[in-house]
């Protein structure tokens, strides 16, 4: 952990601000660059996991381990999003969305040449003074009109905040105080005061809310 971590009087519960603080003094105290790089972009980070868990949370091992040669920042962030993110969220959305709808999806830039390539271009021409996919954008310039070449990246994400704000947020509310998984998981004090500030606000770390609600359902559909 970062010593400046310690100069923080009161940590506070997940959402508050000095925990806000604490997940950013977690980030400067990781080892390596893809622990803080995990750390950073966790729902639940390392130590929000402490202040909820009964049990010590091990922590997660990055299922990526970049080459030796990999020094680029951002190409090392690259290669943990192609391990991570990338087949078990947004390949795993786009298939079931378009096989939902009897759609049979291709995806050409996704050879295994093209990525090896990728990773060969430098990081300024992927980002250039803020412009994402900057030589992508440059490559097609001539293909596709401004309004598309122009646009700013846009995330694939799905909508769980608004299915908990309408017809999922009773069932999230009962599952987080009655589910059977997570009551031997979770600190009932900690679980308790989350709950009640999902209540009073809807919007409260709800990527947080919906992870731990996607955890118990798991528990309940196969165990």
């Amino acid at each position: 952990m970062h010593p400046l971590s310690q100069l923080i009087p009161d940590r506070g519960d997940i959402g508050s601000r000095s925990n806000a603080v604490y997940r950013k003094m977690c980030v400067l105290g990781q080892k390596n660059f893809e622990s803080a790089y995990f750390e950073m972009f966790s729902v639940i980070n390392s130590a929000e996991k402490e202040e909820l868990m009964h049990a010590t949370c091990p922590k997660p091992v990055a299922s990526v381990i970049c080459s030796s040669e990999m020094k680029d920042p951002l190409n090392k962030m690259l290669a943990l999003d192609c391990k991570n993110l990338l087949p078990e969220k947004f390949l795993m959305k786009a298939d079931k969305g378009t096989m939902a709808n009897s759609i049979e999806e291709r995806l050409p830039l996704l050879d295994q040449e093209i990525i090896q390539y990728a990773f060969s271009i430098p990081s300024s021409l992927k980002l250039n003074d803020g412009t994402e996919k900057y030589i992508f954008r440059k490559a097609v310039q001539d293909l596709l009109p401004p309004a598309i070449i122009n646009r700013k990246k846009m995330g694939f994400s799905t909508p769980t905040g608004a299915w908990m704000r309408g017809e999922l947020r009773e069932r999230v509310i009962n599952s987080l105080e009655e589910g059977p998984l997570i009551s031997r998981l979770l600190r009932a004090e900690k679980l308790h005061k989350l709950v009640q500030k999902f209540k009073e606000n809807a919007r409260f770390r709800a990527s947080a809310i919906w992870t731990i609600f996607a955890l118990e359902v798991w528990y309940e559909v196969f165990f």
